[in-house]
């Protein structure tokens, strides 16, 4: 189904809100002079949210000294986290709870800073990685994905202030059901979240588009619209077909693209898709930020 049947045409655009993902956070975090570049990178490219991934080795500190660089730069910074092994009994996943507690103890020791405090919880967690995804386990492992948000939900209401939850999510999850209900999983899981980033990895807007609108509609259905979705885009190299990632076509065919998709196709524009739409969500800032012209 094809919601934005209309055609291209780039444009400049105002007040642009774009996200990416910080998976190497050492390299990033670890010095003033790579958060000083990512700021730079991030003003010229109209960053407003990152999602930083969570290594419990690293100080609270040097993490602070990084949102809290972020914050007046209007960068919203959001815990990145995820393993899809933790869908088993996600209460007594060690890996999981480590986290969980670093974030919980990071969260309490800033308590009077809110320049410094995270924004979200951004779960990158992919079921459909496991072995028994494409055989008769499919159904469990659905039960189990959806039982693993609500109990991160549920964790994050705890939190002081409380989290917003999104997660990273594949275009095609309208195309699987609940298996107790029949439901649309898209409707089922974004009834869950506050958010999400869809993986809509195609390297020309039409394309991205064409796998977009499922999406997008899956928020209509569920009558929530929260935090909205991002769209996502690809940069990291990709073995599933030269459709996929911008990775060596340049800067400027991104640049040109991600206008072209935010300005002329009218997401912005369109009063009955605009509460849905967030922005796009480049994957990844490391892969990104070497992009040349």
């Amino acid at each position: 189904m094809n919601i934005f049947k209309r055609s291209f045409k780039s444009t400049t655009t105002e007040n642009l809100n774009r996200s990416t993902w910080i998976w190497k956070t050492e390299e990033v975090i670890g010095s003033d002079d790579q958060v000083d570049q990512f700021l730079a990178f991030a003003r010229e490219n109209s960053i407003k949210r990152v999602y930083i991934h969570i290594n419990p080795d690293i100080p609270h500190q040097t993490l602070a000294n990084f949102v809290g660089k972020c914050s007046p730069a209007g960068i919203a910074v959001e815990a990145l986290m995820g393993d899809a092994a933790w869908i088993f009994n996600p209460q007594a996943h060690e890996s999981l709870q480590i986290r969980l507690r670093w974030v919980t103890d990071y969260q309490t020791q800033y308590a009077n800073d809110g320049q410094v405090l995270l924004q979200g919880l951004h779960l990158d967690i992919e079921p459909w990685q496991l072995d028994g995804w494409r055989n008769s386990e499919q159904p469990d492992l659905i039960r189990q994905w959806v039982s693993c948000f609500h109990y991160l939900k549920d964790w994050a209401k705890t939190q002081h202030p409380p989290l917003p939850v999104a997660a990273d999510l594949p275009f095609w999850l309208h195309t699987l059901q609940y298996p107790d209900n029949g439901e649309r999983l898209d409707v089922t899981i974004m009834a869950v979240l506050d958010g999400a980033a869809f993986m809509t990895y195609r390297n020309d807007p039409q394309g991205l588009m064409d796998i977009a609108g499922e999406a997008l509609l899956a928020c209509w259905k569920c009558e929530k619209s929260r935090e909205g979705i991002y769209l996502g885009v690809e940069t990291v190299p990709s073995d599933e077909g030269k459709h996929i990632s911008y990775h060596g076509m340049g800067a400027r065919k991104l640049r040109e693209d991600l206008g072209c998709l935010e300005g002329g196709h009218g997401l912005r524009k369109r009063e009955s898709h605009e509460k849905w739409f967030a922005g796009l969500a480049v994957h990844d800032y490391h892969t990104w930020s070497k992009m040349y012209d």
